[in-house]
């Protein structure tokens, strides 16, 4: 659903309750993506659709970690052939990216279906976006905080993405640091019982 303003259709932002059709969803866009990206070393659902019980909008999120030295720009005709946005790196976008990560949407409309993140082997978001996702897995207060904010930031930024975005900066950087502690414990913890 969208309004038109300005001449420019702008979406809805919707969240909705946790649903099984999300890993589903995952799983049929992958399929479509191996024929484009045949050597990806890893394949992960994140973002929110990948969290059971999170409520989120159903974008579904996927991360597609390739070798070093394939050209990702390279393979924006094949992505475009799938109906997929190509937007690069988004370095100078209002929400801007980061260097490394490309970024595709693949769109109904003005509803967006699918975000599809590519990095080489070694980006540093890898471990960041695996973390998030992984913390929010195992922490039900914090999957319930995350999920009441984005239901009342969505009531209150119904057409303004960039308002709904900006009101979950503060909470997103203090749930990677969240993520990142929990992190740091698990691993430490990993490594005492090597030791032992």
């Amino acid at each position: 659903m969208s309004v038109q303003e300005d001449g420019m259709q702008k979406r809805r932002i919707e969240v909705e309750s946790w649903s099984t059709e999300w890993a589903a969803r995952y799983a049929e866009a992958r399929v479509a993506l191996e024929r484009v990206w045949p050597e990806a070393r890893a394949w992960h659902h994140i973002g929110s659709t990948a969290v059971q019980g999170l409520s989120a909008k159903p974008t579904i999120d996927i991360l597609v970690v390739l070798p070093r030295g394939i050209d990702i720009e390279a393979r924006h005709p094949r992505m475009a052939e799938l109906s997929y946005d190509c937007r690069g790196e988004c370095l100078d976008a209002p929400q801007p990216g980061m260097p490394g990560r490309f970024y595709f949407v693949l769109r109904d409309g003005s509803v967006h279906r699918v975000h599809v993140h590519v990095v080489h082997e070694g980006h540093f978001e890898i471990e960041l976006l695996l973390g998030v996702r992984d913390y929010l897995r195992g922490n039900a207060d914090a999957r319930a905080r995350n999920g009441a904010l984005k239901t009342l930031l969505a009531r209150a930024n119904r057409y303004d993405n960039f308002g709904y975005m900006r009101g979950k900066d503060a909470a997103v950087r203090e749930l990677v640091e969240a993520a990142r502690d929990w992190q740091r414990t698990l691993n430490a913890s990993i490594a005492g019982e090597e030791a032992s």
